[in-house]
């Protein structure tokens, strides 16, 4: 007995479909400046800041076309959320659904080179509230064609409230602190 192609094809694609999908990530995009609604009956807002330092500068704050983004993964459903352009001045607010969040990658776009890597972290989003994750300081070294990266995460909250309150201008939430757990080394 000989199989139609056709059949055959649907098949593998109904079989391997949740295989492929559980392998993409959802794009996420960062709240822009003035926004007064989110989604918030099981979302929160995450807010704070990435500095990644290079030579001794903050190259968010101080030079053109730096973008900083992570790769994350929801803890209780496994769920993959890519947020590609996190910042590209260092302040950040995102509205994500509540849960746990794990920091699987890094993207760093500095015009000439985008730079994909690993510094592992924590945090937790939780509905309804504005969560504070501090300031990531990431220290960056370039070695060859690689980098080496540290991190340490520093509570700067009243400056992030100002920034939090430009982005996000709709009815206020309450502020939780839980400053982002993250590993000390890693790599671009």
């Amino acid at each position: 007995m000989r199989l139609n192609p056709v059949v055959s094809l649907i098949a593998l694609v109904v079989i391997s479909a949740p295989f492929m999908l559980s392998a993409c990530a959802v794009p996420v995009l960062p709240l822009a400046p003035g926004t007064t609604q989110v989604e918030n009956s099981t979302r929160g807002l995450v807010f704070g800041r990435i500095q990644v330092v290079r030579d001794g500068y903050d190259q968010m704050a101080y030079s053109f076309g730096k973008e900083f983004g992570w790769w994350l993964t929801r803890e209780d459903s496994r769920e993959r959320v890519v947020v590609h352009t996190l910042t590209q001045e260092g302040p950040f607010v995102v509205n994500l659904p509540a849960g746990r969040y794990r920091v699987t990658g890094l993207i760093y776009d500095e015009g000439a080179a985008v730079w994909e890597g690993r510094l592992p972290a924590t945090f937790t989003v939780k509905a309804g509230e504005a969560t504070y994750l501090g300031t990531w300081e990431i220290q960056f070294v370039k070695v060859g064609m690689a980098g080496k990266v540290s991190g340490k995460v520093v509570d700067q909250l009243n400056k992030a409230q100002r920034e939090l309150r430009e982005t996000y201008t709709g009815a206020p939430k309450p502020i939780s602190v839980a400053l982002l757990d993250s590993a000390r080394d890693g790599y671009f």
